[in-house]
C-alpha cells in the first residue's frame, strides 16, 4: 500500500521522495499524515512539521504529542501553544513539558506543572529529578523528588547516575550505583561515564569497563570516544578492534578522532573501511567526513573525494550534513562548490545562510555575499551577530564603505542587536583601506572594548600603504606596551621608515627584531 511504500522511503532517509509520493497520493489517513509528519520532527525539519501539522484534516493523540515533542527542545514558545490547544494531555505531553521547561531554565513552571498533574508516572518523577539536577540542584533533586518517588526504576536510577556524572560528582553517581536494586547494561555505561569518562581517569575508566559484566554498543563507544577525546588514538584503534560488531556510530568516532588528531588520510581510509564491511553512513559520518575535508591542504583532493562518496539525497535529507559541506567548501576556498550545495539545499536555517555568506565573504566575492544576504532578508530570516561579521568582512574585501556604514548602523538601530568586537575590526579595516586614516583611528580609539592586535595591525597596515609615519608610530606603539612577540608589525614598521627614508629607525627596528 501506499503507506507502506512511503513508510519505506522514510526508514531510508529518502524524505523527499516520501513527500513526493504523499502528494501524489489520491487518498491520505491519518496514518500517512503522521508518517510524514514524524519524519520532519525526528530529522529537526520543524518549520515543515508545523506547516505539515495545520494542514492536517484531523490529528489525534499521536500528531500532538509528535509535534510537542519536535518544538521542545528547541522553541518553547510553539511548545507551550502546542500544550495550550491540545484537546487532551497526556503522561507523554505533560514529560515533554516538564522536561522542555527545565531545560530552558524555567524551574518555577516545571514545578507548577508537576504539582497540578492529576496523576504521576515514572517518567514524570524522573523528569522532575533530572529537572532539578539539570538547573544545579542537586540535593533537592535527590531528597525532595528522587527519594520520595512512589517507586523507581532502572531508567531513573540511571537519570540520577547520569546528572551527576554531567555535574562531576562521580561520588553520589557511584552512591546511585550501589543502591541499584538491578541493573543492566545501560546503568553500567551511566557509571562508567559519570565516575570515570568524564573525570578523566584513563586508567580507571578501562578497568571499569572491563569488569561490566556485559557490554553492549553504548559502552564499547563511550570508551572509544573517552580515549579518542584524550587524545589516546592508539589505545582507542585497539578497542575499536575488540569491538565484536561496530556500528555506524563506532566508525563515526574513528573517522572524527583521526580527522581531529590531523590525520586526514586515515580518516578517509576508516571511512573508505566502513563502506568495505557493509555499515551504512548516518549524517554524524559525512559531517565528520566534511570536517575532515575542510582540514586537508589540497582543497582539490578534499574536493574530489567528497564527490565520489556524497550520493545526491543526502543533502536533500540533512540540513546539518548540507551546513557542513558548506562549510568544507568555504574553508577550502571553493565558493562555487558551496553555492552548488546551497542550491541543491530544500530546507536551510540561518546557519546555512550564515555559512554560504562566509564562504563568498572569506573568499573575494563581496558582492554576491551581499547578494546572499539580500535574499536571506528576502526569505524572512532575522540575521544574527555572526551575519553581520560575514556582511562586514564582504564589504572589506569589496571596498564597500559606505554599504558598510549603512550595515554598521542597521545592526543596533534596525535588528536590535549591540556590536561585537569583530564588527569594529571590519569597519576599521575599511576604513583603513579606504585612506581613511584618521576615521580609522578614531574609531579604534573609540570602540566601547580594548583594541587589539587586529585592530591595531589594520591601521599600522594602512600607515604603511599611504606613508602615514606619525600615526604609524602610535599604531606601533601597542606592540611594544603590550610585548607582542609577532613579527608581522615590526617588519610593516620597518618597511614605513624606509619607505620614508628614516634609515635610523629601520636599524633601531631591525635591533629589536633581531633581541626577539
Amino acid at each position: 500500500s501506499w503507506n507502506i511504500i512511503i513508510t519505506a522511503c522514510i526508514q531510508n532517509n529518502a524524505v523527499g521522495e516520501s513527500k513526493g509520493l504523499f502528494d501524489r497520493m489520491p487518498e491520505r489517513d491519518t496514518i500517512t499524515w503522521n508518517s510524514l509528519l514524524s519524519a520532519y520532527a525526528q530529522r529537526g525539519h520543524l518549520e515543515e512539521a508545523n506547516d505539515l501539522f495545520y494542514m492536517m484534516p484531523e490529528r489525534d493523540y499521536m500528531s500532538w504529542n509528535t509535534l510537542i515533542q519536535a518544538s521542545a527542545s528547541s522553541n518553547l514558545d510553539l511548545a507551550q501553544e502546542i500544550y495550550h490547544y491540545m484537546p487532551e494531555h497526556s503522561h507523554v505531553s505533560w514529560s515533554v513539558m516538564l522536561t522542555a521547561y527545565a531545560n530552558f531554565g524555567h524551574l518555577d513552571k516545571t514545578r507548577s506543572l508537576f504539582d497540578s498533574m492529576p496523576e504521576r508516572n515514572l517518567i514524570s518523577w524522573t523528569a522532575m529529578a533530572a529537572g532539578y539536577a539539570q538547573n544545579g540542584y542537586l540535593q533537592e533533586s535527590y531528597s525532595e523528588i528522587f527519594s520520595t518517588m512512589p517507586e523507581r526504576d532502572v531508567f531513573s536510577w540511571t537519570a540520577m547516575i547520569t546528572v551527576y556524572g554531567e555535574f562531576d560528582d562521580p561520588h553520589k553517581a557511584r552512591r546511585c550505583f550501589d543502591l541499584m536494586p538491578h541493573k543492566n547494561v545501560v546503568s553500567w555505561s551511566a557509571m562508567f561515564q559519570a565516575a570515570y569518562a568524564h573525570n578523566g581517569h584513563l586508567e580507571s575508566a578501562k578497568i571499569a569497563f572491563e569488569r561490566m559484566p556485559s557490554r553492549d554498543v553504548v559502552s564499547w563507544n563511550s570508551i572509544i570516544a573517552f580515549f579518542s577525546q584524550k587524545g589516546k588514538l592508539e589505545e582507542a584503534k585497539d578497542l575499536f578492534h575488540l569491538m565484536p560488531e561496530p556500528n555506524t556510530a563506532a566508525w563515526n568516532v574513528m573517522i572524527q578522532a583521526h580527522a581531529q588528531s590531523g590525520h586526514l588520510d586515515l580518516a578517509m581510509d576508516v571511512f573508505r573501511l566502513m563502506d568495505l564491511h557493509g555499515v551504512s553512513p548516518d549524517s554524524v559520518t559525512y559531517i565528520a567526513i566534511f570536517d575532515a575535508c575542510s582540514r586537508i591542504a589540497n582543497a582539490e583532493e578534499g574536493s574530489a573525494f567528497i564527490a565520489s562518496i556524497v550520493h545526491p539525497g543526502i543533502l536533500q535529507d540533512s540540513v546539518a550534513v548540507g551546513n557542513a559541506a558548506l562549510t568544507m567548501y568555504g574553508r577550502s576556498g571553493l565558493a562555487a562548490g558551496a553555492w552548488s550545495v546551497f542550491q541543491q539545499m530544500p530546507v536551510r536555517d540561518s546557519v546555512s545562510w550564515n555559512a554560504m555568506l562566509t564562504a563568498f565573504a572569506r573568499n573575494g566575492h563581496g558582492e554576491a555575499a551581499l547578494d546572499v544576504f539580500l535574499a536571506m532578508e528576502l526569505e524572512g530570516l532575522v540575521p544574527d551577530i555572526i551575519t553581520f561579521v560575514n556582511v562586514l568582512s564582504a564589504c572589506s574585501h569589496a571596498g564597500l564603505l559606505h554599504r558598510a556604514r549603512g550595515y554598521f548602523h542597521s545592526i543596533s538601530c534596525d535588528y536590535g542587536l549591540t556590536p561585537i568586537y569583530d564588527h569594529y575590526v571590519c569597519l576599521t579595516d575599511l576604513l583603513a583601506r579606504s585612506g581613511r586614516l584618521v576615521e580609522a583611528e578614531e574609531l579604534v580609539n573609540s570602540m566601547p572594548f580594548e583594541p587589539n592586535y587586529e585592530a591595531w595591525m589594520a591601521l599600522l597596515g594602512a600607515c604603511r600603504s599611504h606613508g602615514d609615519v606619525r600615526r604609524g608610530n602610535r599604531a606601533a606603539g601597542f606592540f611594544v606596551q603590550a610585548g607582542v612577540d609577532a613579527e608581522s608589525p615590526y617588519v610593516l614598521l620597518s618597511h614605513l621608515y624606509a619607505e620614508a627614508g628614516s634609515k635610523d629607525d629601520v636599524l633601531v627596528i631591525r635591533k629589536a627584531m633581531r633581541r626577539k
